[in-house]
Order: C-alpha cells, then structure tokens, then sequence
C-alpha cells in the first residue's frame, strides 16, 4: 500500500472533518455541558469581567491561562463561551493531527507509517469525545506533541535552534494545560541518550528545565500572592477527592483504564512492538526510549482515567504503526483500521455491554 504525498493530507482531514461529525451525530447525540466544562465557562467569564469565585476557577486560572484567554478572545467575537472553546479545540485538532503525523515521519521516514499510526492516534475515541470541545486538553496534546517533535529533530540534528524550539513550545504550553509542558521531559531523555559529552548533556538539560521553569514560577508565585491558591491546593484537592475512591485508585482501575484506553489497538501494538525489538534500527529504538517517560507521566496524578492517561496514546499509536507497515495484504489493513475505528466510535454503546464489573 502506498500513498501519494498530495493525497496524505486530504485523506486525514477528511477524516477529521468525519471525526467531528460522527462525535456530534453519533457518539454523543444530545451531550449535556458539565462537570469540569462548566468551571472552564466560568474562568472565561472571570477574565472578561464577571463576578465568579471559587478553588475550581482558581485552579483554571493558574493551570490554563493561555487556553482561557485564547477562548476569551474568540468570544469577543461569537458571544458564546462554550461555542468559542469549540473552536479554539477544534484549531487545535488539526494542528495535532499535522504535527503528529510529521513526529511519526521525522522518525521512521515512511509516510505509510505515519499516516497508519496518525490515524490510530486521532481517531481514538478519547480524542474524538465531544467533551474535548470544551475543555482544554486538545492544546495541552498539541504542545506536548509539537515540542517532542522538536526534540527529535533536535536528537537527529543537534542543530541548536531545534533545542530552543523545544523548550519555547513546552514553556508555552504548560500555560495551555498542564501537561502541554510535559514534552521537556522527552527532550531532556533524548539530550541524555544522544551521542555528546556528558558534560554537554548536563549542560543542555540544566539549561532547558531554568528557560522552562523561571517564567512558570514567576506566574505560580504570583498568582500564590494575588490570590492565595498555588498548584499544591489543587494537587491536594484532587488527593482528598480522589486518592481514597478505589473506583478510580488502584490496579483493578488502571487494568481498566488501559484497557479501554486502546482497546482495538492493542493486539496491533503488541505485533508492532515485536516488530520493534526484531526489526527496528538502534536510533529509532532511542527515540522511542526517549518519548517513553513524558507518555507515562500521568502516573503522577494521583488518579486513574483514560484522560489523562491519553498522553500515552501517541507512543502507542507510534508503535502499533509500525507494526502495520509489516502487512503485506492492504486488505488487512483497511480491516484493521476499519474495525478499530468502528470500536471507537461505538466505545460509549461497548461500556455498559462489556464493561466488568470488578
């Protein structure tokens, strides 16, 4: 199976185009706005002027400012909060479905594989939940992606200006959503596993984690002074909240989890992971090594679920890809991606069927 280089991107924002369409008119017919939308509605009202109080808007306000003012200006326009969140996710999504197929390329060099495993990625059903057009974390994936990006061409390069490139995007995406700076990390590994001096590599990673730290402590130490809120409150709250529930805490809801987090991709991740260890080159083996750390890191939040898990899904997606490209047959494959897209467009009808019930 090959593709046609001016053919690559109409196939995937047309599917994208159907992505949106399927979410609307299929997956979650009659959505209701709740739970964590509405406090993001409430920040944006915050920053235009209204009177709203309360640890849930704080918490949007120092971990998502970038979002908020960016759906801030789209409603100086629409007139509508929720509708201009919309938006701004919906930019985001094409832009993540770009930058990630250009990450799965820098890497392998095969368009094949980066169109299999963009696919995977962005037809996932936690990607493709009409929740996400109103919350923030479409930015916060795009940053994470973009600056792992820069971090491989930084690692295959060593050209400087790929390095700062990748400290600007997670410096600017940690204001987006938390984990929109997570990609530091994956450029930090990649700094460590590349061929330079061990000098120079401690010189590198110090110097990157000072350019991305100093203007998120300047904010968080402001924001501590002018409202009396930091990051440990809201850490602390999802602690209370959370970290006692075994509905959400533990090793029979992270089964769970990971399971439904690929659920039809899996078996193609495990056959691309074979792959990997039998017929991957040491340099990609590294990178992908490299990218590993920052899509495990929602370890760290003190609770379990395929949202914030979702950071995973690139590295999975990466991998099942290429384990795809081994298949002769285009038959095969069209099954495949077909099957997996049919399981995800239906993962809200599978739950209750399927769901166990440990």
């Amino acid at each position: 199976m090959t593709f046609s280089n001016k053919y690559i991107y109409i196939l995937l924002f047309s599917l994208i185009i159907i992505n949106i369409f399927m979410s609307v008119f299929y997956i979650s017919p009659g959505y209701e706005i709740a739970k964590d939308a509405v406090t993001y509605h409430e920040a944006v009202r915050f920053l235009e002027g209204d009177l709203v109080d309360g640890r849930p808007i704080y918490n949007r306000l120092l971990t998502t400012p970038l979002m908020l003012l960016s759906a801030t200006v789209v409603d100086f326009f629409a007139n509508n909060i929720y509708g201009s969140m919309a938006v701004v996710n919906i930019l985001f999504y094409f832009l993540i479905v770009i930058v990630f197929y250009k990450l799965v390329f820098e890497i392998f060099k095969d368009s094949k594989i980066a169109i299999f495993s963009s696919i995977l990625f962005f037809c996932n059903y936690y990607i493709i939940n009409i929740e996400n057009a109103f919350l923030t974390d479409m930015a916060g994936r795009f940053f994470l992606i973009l600056t792992s990006l820069l971090a491989v061409k930084y690692f295959l390069r060593q050209e400087n200006i790929y390095y700062y490139l990748a400290i600007l995007s997670s410096a600017v995406g940690v204001f987006f959503k938390e984990f929109g700076g997570l990609g530091i990390i994956s450029l930090a590994c990649l700094i460590f596993l590349s061929e330079i001096s061990w000098k120079e590599k401690i010189k590198k990673t110090l110097m990157a984690g000072a350019l991305f730290l100093i203007p998120l402590l300047i904010y968080h130490l402001w924001f501590y002074f002018y409202f009396n809120f930091s990051y440990f409150n809201w850490y602390q709250y999802a602690v209370d909240a959370y970290v006692y529930d075994s509905a959400v805490h533990g090793f029979v809801p992270f089964i769970k989890v990971m399971g439904w987090l690929f659920l039809a991709g899996w078996p193609i991740f495990l056959f691309g992971l074979c792959k990997v260890f039998t017929n991957l080159d040491i340099k990609n083996k590294v990178i992908l090594l490299g990218l590993l750390p920052a899509s495990l890191s929602f370890f760290a939040w003190p609770v379990f679920m395929q949202r914030t898990a979702f950071i995973l899904v690139p590295w999975l997606s990466l991998i099942a890809g290429y384990g795809l490209s081994f298949i002769k047959n285009k038959y095969i494959i069209i099954i495949l991606l077909g099957f997996y897209l049919l399981v995800n467009y239906n993962i809200e009808r599978l739950l209750p069927i399927i769901n166990l019930s440990f």
